[in-house]
């Protein structure tokens, strides 16, 4: 048995999430039995997005809502493992899954810690959850991230496997009449900086007859960034898609030449992936990271700073160069073809997986922790707190909750965002 822990919500878009699904599906097709529990961001687990399609491919799937303690997280992860009594365990993202596996590790479970960012949250993650003399191995999507994985953990075995993505039939082709920039991903400013991302687009629509854009995805900065293009009278070249099923994205995709990123920090961007294995030119900010691993500036993509004039020039020069686009086109096609298809990157992680589940020594039960058991808190994870609650802490907890409840029923709060 190989288990996974991840967390839920209702619209989750995540391209870590995308992964996971369909490498879990990887998994079934080769006859592994798996199962996966989820930690839920919101009230009605059932309403999870990814319940149907784990449930479709015979993942074995637990969920909760996720706990307002991580070290409750971590006695759930615990008990679910006990459950289960798997050989592999896979935490995904969230504090408690990583500090369970530490835990687990020392019953001689195997353990591999997925690190899909460059991100001060995984950081602290990777420091409080792999101590000096462990067996497990740490992956990280991207060469930049493993070698920062080895420079603050020298004695750990390290891997690079990024995530891959399906190699589409259909491909983007040049046009004439228009050239279409896709955004793709979380509408939110933390991390994805959609503020610059709009910025970029409208000079870009202002300032070249042909262009246009299409947003795909949703987030709590969606209802700002479509008043701005009102705003602007860009409403019939600028269109928002929302959240779209897997299905649907490919199409969109094919149907423009190019995808822009702003972000502050990434992994190995899974949307950035998919345009270009459809042939679209990638146009990302520089930043440290994987993205210099697939944007080669001036052979697969282009690279830019951080300021929304130039980057908006950028794809005017672009949208006015048909031969610049082929060949660039056909550069990131080609990377992605060759470097980075999902089913590689699967067989990889397979190959790990057996591997670590060679070395496997599970002793179960596993002991649930104690507070000694826990890493203290850290600033860079923000608001986790593996304290055990004392009464006071609980009765502030259920005091902040029924307040949020009462503005709600009020009209004065919006609804929590997972």
């Amino acid at each position: 048995m190989i288990a996974f822990a991840h967390y839920s919500s209702e619209q989750d878009i995540s391209g870590v999430t995308t992964w996971l699904v369909d490498f879990l599906g990887f998994l079934r097709g080769k006859g592994e039995e798996v199962c996966v529990n989820l930690h839920h961001f919101g009230t009605e687990v059932e309403r999870a997005s990814v319940l149907v399609p784990l449930r479709a491919a015979g993942v074995e799937v637990s969920i909760r809502r996720k706990p307002h303690w991580s070290g409750e997280g971590v006695r759930d992860d615990l008990e679910f493992l006990n459950r289960h009594r798997p050989t592999v365990f896979m935490p995904q993202c969230l504090p408690a899954h990583f500090f369970a596996a530490r835990l687990a590790a020392r019953a001689g479970v195997s353990c591999a810690l997925a690190l899909h960012a460059d991100d001060p949250e995984y950081w602290a993650l990777l420091d409080s959850s792999v101590p000096e003399r462990w067996d497990g191995v740490v992956v990280g999507v991207s060469e930049a991230i493993a070698a920062e994985s080895r420079r603050r953990k020298p004695g750990a075995d390290v891997r690079v496997i990024p995530c891959g993505v399906p190699i589409p039939s259909m491909a983007a082709r040049w046009s004439p009449e228009r050239f279409r920039v896709v955004y793709s991903g979380r509408m939110v400013e933390r991390q994805k900086s959609v503020a610059l991302v709009m910025d970029t687009l409208i000079g870009f629509c202002r300032n070249c007859a042909a262009g246009e854009a299409v947003l795909i995805g949703d987030g709590p900065e969606l209802a700002v960034l479509k008043a701005r293009v009102a705003e602007a009278g860009l409403d019939s070249r600028i269109r928002f898609t929302g959240r779209l099923a897997p299905a649907e994205v490919g199409p969109e995709l094919a149907a423009a030449q190019a995808i822009l990123l702003m972000s502050e920090f990434e992994g190995l961007p899974v949307a950035m992936l998919e345009g270009m294995a459809c042939g679209l030119v990638p146009v990302a900010r520089q930043m440290r990271s994987g993205i210099p691993e697939i944007v080669r500036d001036g052979e697969t993509g282009l690279l830019l700073s951080d300021d929304p004039s130039a980057a908006a020039e950028s794809l005017i020069r672009l949208a006015a160069d048909p031969e610049r686009w082929e060949r660039l086109s056909a550069g990131a096609r080609g990377l992605v073809r060759t470097s980075y298809s999902q089913e590689a990157c699967f067989e990889r992680w397979w190959s790990v997986i057996r591997e670590l589940q060679g070395r496997a020594r599970p002793v179960y039960p596993l002991a649930m922790p104690s507070r000694g058991d826990l890493p203290p808190p850290d600033e860079r994870l923000g608001s986790v707190d593996l304290r055990q609650p004392t009464l006071l802490t609980r009765g502030l907890g259920w005091g902040r909750r029924l307040a949020g409840r009462v503005l709600r029923k009020l009209g004065l709060r919006r609804g929590h965002r997972p």
